[in-house]
């Protein structure tokens, strides 16, 4: 029968457990990805939150030629231009949730469906490059390429 090892005193430093390293093959990026932006601070409860509001609140007392631009109209606009010579019932669809979107992150999910109409309609190269102009208004960052072990013989 094995005796039941006892627990380190806790003055005693403990053995660090050890991870795969995984070390790319290259610093260079492999392609860009392009992410959701970040939920906007009046989404939060604290302070940002309460603050964002209270500018936003003092900025509509403001005339209409003082305010600044609205970006999301702005960015909507361009999303239903870059589908206005689809004529099929999913484009409708489409450029009608892309009315009613309140955030540029819920447009940002709205591009699948966009690039998959424009791709059904013309081709993948059209929709590739109809997408690329709208993919500027959200953040991009470099990927790194991935290296699966055994096959870069």
């Amino acid at each position: 029968m094995k005796p039941i090892p006892e627990p380190l005193p806790s003055w005693m430093p403990r053995p660090a457990k050890r991870r795969a390293s995984s070390s790319p093959s290259s610093t260079l990026p492999s392609r860009v990805e392009v992410c959701p932006p970040q939920a906007g601070p009046s989404s939060s409860i604290g302070w940002r939150g309460l603050m964002a509001r209270w500018l936003n609140q003092l900025i509509n007392r403001l005339p209409e030629q003082a305010r600044p631009l609205n970006r999301l109209a702005l960015v909507k606009d361009e999303f239903l231009a870059s589908l206005s010579d689809v004529q099929h019932v999913k484009a409708t669809v489409v450029a009608e949730r892309i009315v009613r979107a309140r955030s540029m992150r819920e447009l940002w999910h709205l591009r699948a469906l966009t690039y998959n109409l424009l791709a059904t309609t013309y081709s993948q190269s059209e929709a590739e490059l109809r997408l690329g102009r709208l993919n500027h208004h959200f953040p991009m960052r470099a990927t790194r390429q991935t290296v699966t072990p055994g096959l870069d013989r």
